[in-house]
């Protein structure tokens, strides 16, 4: 079994970093059930895709074992170099992260491998057909690609209802979009899948409740991680995000709420048929 990778979350004086490590524990149950629509064996070849500092590299290094190798890329230098530094404090001697960009045919990514992992990426992507098509030719012919990717509606929800979730989620999105990426990466991506020679094998869904104060920090700490890139678009004033962030964290606080959900994601598995 791999170390637990919350124990890392306050080792470190980066909200983002924090932010990522905490999104990485807290979707490792939902996580394990999308990756166990595969039959992952021993010494299987895996690719994470957009791991940043760490992402469900722990998870494939356990599931493929010693004999097996991860190789984790993202497209930032610096969130590679926190990448390794995790992953050597984690002991994971059969993971290894690249800078690279799936998107560049230029890029080494590596391969052939058995299995690749997208989470929270897809849905960043200007061109998802061309992101897919890259990924499968990474992959060994009949080779698995599970995507575990949050869909923009519903959104992230509490019980009693808060409406600053929706408010959150909806400026996220706003600002992706306006950023470049495709409206509808998430939920077309069965048939783009298609059309970039994958067979999709299984589609689900699931969204995970959380403890009120980790529910609402998480999301209060991915406004604050996008909170230039939502100024710089429009979509909201410094001010106005702010507020957004405020009235998060100190949901987060106050007493009354029963549980906060993560996003609502769609699983998709699928093969390559190269």
């Amino acid at each position: 079994m791999t170390a637990e990778p919350a124990r890392y979350v306050l080792d470190g004086s980066d909200e983002d970093l924090r932010r990522l490590l905490g999104i990485s524990a807290v979707l490792n149950p939902t996580t394990r059930t999308a990756l166990a629509t595969v039959d992952v064996r021993p010494g299987w070849r895996a690719l994470e895709c957009g791991c940043g500092p760490l992402g469900a590299m722990p998870l494939l290094a356990e599931l493929v074992g010693p004999s097996g190798s991860v190789v984790g890329v993202d497209f930032t230098a610096s969130t590679v170099e926190r990448a390794r530094s995790v992953v050597t404090e984690l002991g994971l001697r059969n993971v290894d992260v690249r800078v690279a960009d799936i998107n560049d045919p230029a890029a080494d990514l590596g391969g052939p491998y058995d299995l690749a992992f997208t989470r929270c990426f897809l849905m960043h992507q200007r061109d998802p057909r061309h992101t897919l098509t890259r990924i499968r030719h990474a992959l060994r012919p009949g080779g698995w690609l599970v995507a575990m990717e949050p869909v923009p509606a519903p959104p992230p929800f509490s019980f009693p209802p808060d409406d600053t979730l929706r408010v959150a989620w909806d400026l996220l999105h706003q600002a992706i979009e306006r950023g470049g990426a495709s409206p509808t990466a998430v939920e077309d991506l069965p048939a783009t899948a298609d059309r970039a020679g994958f067979d999709v094998v299984r589609l689900g869904g699931c969204f995970q409740p959380i403890e009120p104060a980790t529910g609402y920090g998480l999301h209060a700490a991915t406004i604050a991680a996008v909170r230039e890139r939502i100024v710089a678009s429009g979509v909201a004033t410094a001010e106005e995000t702010d507020e957004i962030i405020d009235r998060l964290r100190t949901a987060g606080n106050r007493g009354g709420v029963q549980w906060v959900t993560s996003p609502v994601s769609l699983t998709v598995t699928m093969r390559n048929r190269g």
